[in-house]
């Protein structure tokens, strides 16, 4: 009696596709894909200013390796949301900023008419403020001596906080600093609106 005739099953397409992807991906990495905001918390090296990065990663160890490698020390890292939104340090609907300052492609620093002066010099040394540093969507220029436009956004606060202390009697620890890189434009990023998101909002503390 002959052997067994063998049948030979033609192998999915779509499964040699899918067995690729998980070998060259991995389940970690499949994860990555779905986009998360942590807020990591951060003493600057050299200053000792704390601050609050709002990043997008995949998780919280790939947040703190984005902040902890451009000079911050990381204090705290905590899951913020699992979508684009950062629902955190929002204004009260319809609150606008004492003042916006607008910086150059790529600057930290600016020069700040007269007007946002007279105004920052009338601001109440009892009340506490929070400095909301913008960049656009442009990434930084590759080398530049900023890594990320979340990096950036955070030197134009500081930049806008030494300012602000140099010329009030505002105690430093009442001048919150927060960056949020390109994560909150107020125009769209195209044109016009790109040199609009490149700015330094200020708010009574609420």
């Amino acid at each position: 009696m002959g052997s067994p005739i063998q049948k030979h099953y033609p192998i999915n397409i779509l499964t040699i596709i899918g067995l690729v992807f998980l070998l060259l991906f991995g389940g970690d990495k499949l994860h990555s894909f779905q986009k998360k905001i942590f807020k990591v918390t951060a003493k600057d090296v050299e200053s000792g200013v704390i601050t609050d990065f709002h990043i997008v990663s995949s998780s919280e160890v790939e947040a703190t390796e984005n902040v902890a490698l451009n000079g911050w020390e990381v204090v705290d890292v905590k899951f913020e949301t699992d979508n684009e939104k950062v629902r955190v340090h929002n204004p009260p609907a319809g609150k606008a900023p004492i003042i916006t300052i607008y910086f150059d492609s790529g600057k930290y620093n600016t020069t700040i008419d007269n007007r946002s002066i007279a105004i920052i010099k009338t601001l109440d040394v009892n009340k506490d403020y929070y400095i909301y540093g913008h960049t656009n969507s442009i990434p930084v220029v590759k080398n530049s001596e900023y890594a990320s436009n979340y990096e950036l956004s955070i030197k134009r606060a500081e930049f806008t906080k030494n300012f602000i202390s140099s010329i009030t009697s505002i105690p430093y620890n009442k001048l919150k600093v927060v960056g949020f890189g390109a994560l909150r434009p107020s125009y769209d990023n195209i044109n016009k609106g790109l040199p609009k998101n490149r700015r330094v909002e200020i708010y009574e503390g609420y």
